[in-house]
């Protein structure tokens, strides 16, 4: 339980990830609360990645975590995963200020997963209540709020630490939703519903706003304390490979949409270009590398990276920084 941010992974504890014959994995968290980083040494530059659990990437080892992956790309650049599973923008502006109270980077990465972040930035509950955000019904402005917990609620596990572990509760969860997506007995709703559609309902209309609003105080806070900033948009295993986009149109055919892959991608792009702001879309790169039948990207079960597709992603990031950034070469 964290009054601020809603939640931590616990400093300085260890996890085996299993599922399904897919993940088998031990995790470990370091003193400061996050995945344990390759050797980083006394580098000459220093990247945050910040995100959900796109970014903490439980699912595969360490050494194949894209940060990971990208830290032995460069010479003279320590790289540090800052994700923590289940974290809005909301939690991951939040956890920024936080980090730069205490140390100043040359980049900060900021990982933004189309697949849920809209709905969890104004969602107050999770494993734990989060912090959320809104706007002011007559000014628009952006309003942060903290987490809600109950007073004399009790929010510490009940049993052992194997099974109550944070990581062990998110990956359950996680895991839980995504048996229930294309399940027979219950159909999952689905984002690709909202932002794959030209017309979404005017309540994702009001989320896509929301995010827009975190992206600017995002940009401005890193700017006011001289670090470079990038967004990076990670698309869900329903854009990006085949089958579950077939599944996803035959799950909602009867709306009669004419979905687009890309759409919400792509108006996220044109948005920070007008701002100004570098953004990142792992979508081509990945989508490319599906469409001439490499190796699997996504867990099919699971759903995040495989150890291939943070491979991709952290190439793709690498020629990025080198190409538009001084000093990434």
């Amino acid at each position: 339980m964290d009054q601020t941010l809603g939640w931590t992974f616990i400093p300085k504890k260890t996890a085996t990830i299993r599922y399904e014959e897919e993940v088998n994995n031990q995790i470990r968290i370091n003193e400061n609360g996050f995945r344990y980083p390759l050797k980083n040494g006394d580098k000459k530059k220093k990247i945050f990645v910040i995100g959900d659990s796109f970014v903490s990437n439980i699912a595969v080892e360490e050494s194949a975590v894209f940060t990971n992956v990208l830290a032995a790309k460069f010479n003279d650049v320590s790289v540090y995963n800052y994700g923590v599973n289940g974290y809005s923008l909301v939690q991951d502006y939040l956890l920024l200020q936080h980090l730069l109270a205490k140390e100043k980077p040359d980049l900060i990465v900021v990982n933004v997963f189309l697949g849920n972040d809209f709905i969890e930035n104004t969602t107050a509950n999770w494993l734990l209540p989060r912090p959320i955000a809104s706007l002011d019904s007559i000014t628009q402005v952006l309003q942060i709020m903290p987490p809600a917990f109950k007073e004399g609620f009790d929010y510490q596990p009940k049993e052992s630490l194997e099974h109550f572990s944070h990581l062990w509760a998110f990956t359950k969860r996680k895991l839980n939703n995504i048996k229930a997506r294309f399940s027979k007995e219950k159909q999952y709703v689905l984002q690709e519903q909202f932002f794959c559609a030209p017309n979404p309902e005017a309540v994702f209309i009001q989320q896509l706003r929301i995010l827009k609003e975190l992206i600017k105080p995002i940009a401005n806070y890193t700017k006011e304390n001289q670090c470079e900033l990038l967004f990076t948009l990670a698309p869900t295993i329903v854009q990006v490979e085949e089958i579950f986009w077939q599944k996803f149109l035959t799950q909602y055919a009867d709306q009669a949409k004419q979905f687009n892959r890309d759409l919400i991608n792509k108006n996220l792009m044109e948005f920070a270009l007008a701002k100004n702001i570098k953004m990142l879309d792992f979508f081509p790169s990945l989508y490319q590398a599906m469409d001439k039948n490499e190796a699997t990207l996504y867990f099919s079960k699971e759903q995040h990276w495989t150890e291939k597709g943070n491979q991709l992603v952290a190439d793709v990031l690498y020629d990025y920084l080198r190409l538009n950034y001084a000093g990434f070469n």
